[in-house]
């Protein structure tokens, strides 16, 4: 008798854990009920991100001042704050560069190339929102560095072009 009992004692428990298994993988405490005639969940839409939504608006606003396609040297953009550097330049040939910025602050580009230095700040917002200034800079090296400094906002969008004249 007691090896019977062993053995439904086993068998009890392989069914109570197979039953609480099945249990398991049915239901979920967290899970609400299934509604058979509600529409099926909308797909979540993520919302855009508010630095790449000003940087394409400064993309924009430099897109509308004609340059030559073969004259395009550097064509940049970035949100907020950034340096960069290329070091293709030609010392002693002249070159514009077109800046503008978009949202709420400013921008300070400064250009530098050897001992040739330009700097311009421009408000990003208001009135003169929608302007691409144009500064010269001749390159007294191979190396141009752009630097964008922002203030007065955290959430600025920036994009510059230089050219060849």
């Amino acid at each position: 008798m007691p090896h019977l009992t062993r053995s439904m004692a086993a068998a009890l428990t392989v069914a109570a854990l197979l039953a609480g298994a099945a249990t398991a993988c049915t239901t979920s405490p967290q899970a609400p009920p299934l509604d058979r005639g509600a529409p099926p969940p909308s797909p979540t839409v993520k919302a855009p991100d508010p630095g790449r939504v000003l940087e394409e608006a400064a993309r924009r606003r430099l897109g509308r001042v004609e340059a030559e396609e073969d004259s395009v040297l550097l064509d940049a953009s970035s949100t907020g704050s950034s340096l960069n550097r290329d070091e293709t330049m030609t010392p002693g040939k002249p070159l514009t560069a077109d800046l503008t910025c978009a949202g709420k602050g400013s921008a300070t580009f400064t250009l530098t190339s050897g001992r040739a230095k330009v700097s311009q700040r421009i408000d990003c917002g208001g009135d003169t929102a929608s302007r691409v200034v144009t500064v010269e800079l001749t390159p007294a090296s191979k190396a141009l560095d752009v630097h964008i400094e922002v203030t007065g906002g955290d959430q600025v969008g920036t994009a510059y072009r230089v050219r060849r004249q």
